[in-house]
């Protein structure tokens, strides 16, 4: 499994970063990088709880009697804990571009001192990247649903053997045949099907909060384009005032 960095908002350079935002000023840029260290840091702790579950179900399954049950649930379990490395790597990924384009940001400050521009990341880089986790959990919330048809179609199967053989034993004791209990399932075959809809709820809860912060990037770039239009204007407006002043005190 990846190996998971320190938590992104306990970063030195994240707070320096953060500090330099607030000091000047950059409430906009503030808010917005605020938010996609919030995601990262839900990001993080949702990932170990699938980690967690992943174990767990892998453990039981290791433990079940049912040869055939074993191996095809541990080659679905193997692909959703493949799609979870995965998203976690990429994640991690996000975390050190992250972190180098503040210090880059950090070095031009220190470098133009206070009286030059501030730099500020830009947040939409980061939105492929985060599409391209999008579409790792999205497999994964799939190979788990697939895990979890199979886990029920194989435990059906098998009560339905078992129930088979123990009424052919009750006819022929002249005894009625019991009916099939799609619910009645063993202890340790309830707690991974239990495990497997954690797994699958969770990895469709950050899916969707992947999506939905790749929607606020776009829209933190829609407000700086309009944020930037508006200054140009401001700007050019200012600059043409300035030239008619200019002209006028020339005629005069």
């Amino acid at each position: 499994m990846e190996k998971q960095l320190p938590v992104i908002k306990e970063e030195p350079v994240v707070m320096e970063y953060m500090d330099m935002l607030f000091k000047n000023d950059k409430k906009k840029e503030f808010e917005n990088t605020q938010e996609l260290l919030d995601y990262i840091s839900s990001m993080e702790k949702q990932f170990e709880e699938v980690v967690n579950e992943l174990h767990d179900v892998k453990q039981m399954l290791s433990e079940m009697q049912n040869p055939t049950l074993r191996m095809r649930m541990s080659d679905t379990i193997d692909k959703t804990q493949m799609a979870v490395d995965d998203g976690i790597s990429r994640l991690n990924n996000v975390k050190t571009n992250l972190i180098s384009s503040m210090m880059e940001c950090l070095e031009s400050v220190k470098q133009k001192g206070n009286e030059g521009v501030v730099k500020t990341i830009n947040l939409l880089h980061f939105k492929d990247a985060l599409n391209g986790i999008g579409k790792v959990l999205a497999y994964g919330a799939e190979k788990t649903s697939n895990a979890i048809v199979t886990f029920d179609n194989i435990s059906m199967e098998a009560r339905n053997a078992k129930l088979h053989i123990g009424n052919i034993g009750r006819v022929i004791m002249g005894k009625a045949p019991k009916e099939a209990d799609p619910y009645m399932l063993s202890d340790k075959k309830n707690k991974i099907q239990s495990g497997l809809r954690i797994i699958y709820n969770r990895l469709d809860g950050i899916y969707f909060k992947t999506c939905d912060m790749v929607k606020k990037l776009k829209n933190f770039e829609k407000s700086s384009v309009k944020k930037d239009i508006k200054n140009f204007k401001e700007n050019s407006n200012k600059n043409t005032n300035e030239k008619i002043k200019h002209k006028t005190e020339q005629l005069r």
